[in-house]
């Protein structure tokens, strides 16, 4: 059994000292998301702060005001727990109304961050809605012009029969139509019959040409499909859970959605820049304080015989057997703090120093006795 011990022994400090380091870790990790949280609390405080004053000098010192107190909040729930723990009253109420009002103003200007986010992100979803809706007004309105305009040929064919028909000549081995009515501009009998065809051309060409800036129009970025343009929604969130509320009751608004989502986000940060580094290190503060009862335990010592002897027994007249002067060293022992010898081991030492100390000792009833002694502040005869 005594070889079994060891390896076992062992094993269980390879354990300990692992979950020790896992603990660690874990602590660390905690720390650095809490101070991450804490640093994300003092910008939003140094942000109202500064939007908070007039002038860009005033704006800066109420911002840096503001983050410093954030800075306080996240300490004040050590201050509370050192003022407990050590009895100190005062220092810690002083560091609770120091974490209530950093942390009432922190989340003020968090809620405020939150609230006015949520509101810009509305007003941006409301602004595209509504071009969305124009952008339908407008896709619209051209669709319709092409639906009266009808098919037409492209532009380049409508030209090219245009500069055909000016190219024809008058009679054989005449000048061509646009030669002799200079494009059709100057009115002659011999023409007139082409230009009218080219006439008809034109308008012709000026509905292609209309036809052409419409589909260009329409096939514009800004113009494209329902798919490539923003949903129709200010905020996702607070439809998914004005739905899911709306399966229980109707009473609850999307307005007070928004406002218990922009509450939520602030109680968020600031909880965890307030009291998330105090918790995280809760393991790496109890050990401080196991350590603590560990120094403050007082190590007990043996209770010397010589020292109890010097301490208790004086010249006297009185015959003290060693059982009552046994006990009399228990109880002195006990007094101070230290582990008295057993009664044999007693004996034999209470000998040894009556024998260098000239105190004779004699045996009764086969018990050892003190001759010509007594026990101090204890009068003649109260000790058998």
């Amino acid at each position: 059994m005594v070889k079994r011990r060891g390896p076992r022994s062992k094993r269980a400090r390879e354990l300990q000292n692992q979950r020790s380091l896992l603990v660690d870790a874990v602590v660390v990790f905690g720390i650095v998301v809490s101070l991450g949280l804490i640093a994300v609390s003092v910008a939003l405080n140094f942000r109202m702060g500064l939007r908070s004053a007039d002038t860009e000098l005033d704006g800066k010192l109420y911002g840096a005001g503001a983050a410093c107190g954030d800075c306080l909040k996240a300490i004040a729930p050590f201050m509370m727990s050192w003022g407990l723990r050590h009895g100190d009253v005062l220092s810690a109420a002083a560091a609770v109304a120091l974490f209530g009002i950093c942390t009432s103003f922190s989340f003020v200007s968090s809620l405020g961050f939150a609230a006015e986010h949520r509101s810009s992100k509305a007003g941006t979803a409301q602004a595209q809605v509504d071009g969305y809706g124009d952008v339908r007004k407008e896709r619209k309105r051209i669709e319709d012009a092409l639906a009266f305009q009808g098919p037409q040929r492209s532009v380049r064919e409508v030209q090219d029969e245009i500069a055909f028909r000016l190219k024809q000549r008058v009679w054989a081995g005449g000048q061509a139509v646009g030669v002799l009515s200079d494009n059709c501009a100057v009115d002659r009998k011999s023409t007139r019959a082409a230009c009218e065809e080219v006439a008809k051309l034109k308008v012709e060409l000026a509905a292609s040409n209309e036809v052409q800036r419409l589909t260009a129009a329409l096939q514009h970025p800004s113009l494209q499909s329902p798919e490539h343009v923003t949903p129709l929604t200010s905020d996702a969130q607070v439809d998914a859970l004005a739905g899911v509320f709306g399966l229980v009751t109707d009473a609850v608004k999307k307005e007070h959605i928004g406002l218990a989502l922009s509450i939520l986000l602030a109680c968020f940060i600031e909880v965890g820049s307030g009291v998330g580094l105090f918790m995280v290190t809760t393991p790496w503060r109890a050990k401080e304080v196991e350590a603590a009862k560990t120094l403050s335990v007082p190590k007990k010592v043996l209770g010397h015989v010589d020292t109890y002897m010097l301490a208790r027994i004086e010249p006297g007249e009185d015959l003290l057997s060693v059982k009552v002067l046994h006990e009399d060293y228990a109880r002195w022992c006990l007094s101070i703090n230290a582990v008295a010898y057993t009664e044999a081991e007693f004996s034999k030492r209470l000998d040894v120093l009556a024998a260098e100390a000239g105190i004779a000792t004699t045996t009764r009833a086969q018990r050892p006795y003190l001759v010509d002694v007594r026990l101090a502040g204890v009068a003649k005869g109260d000790m058998a």
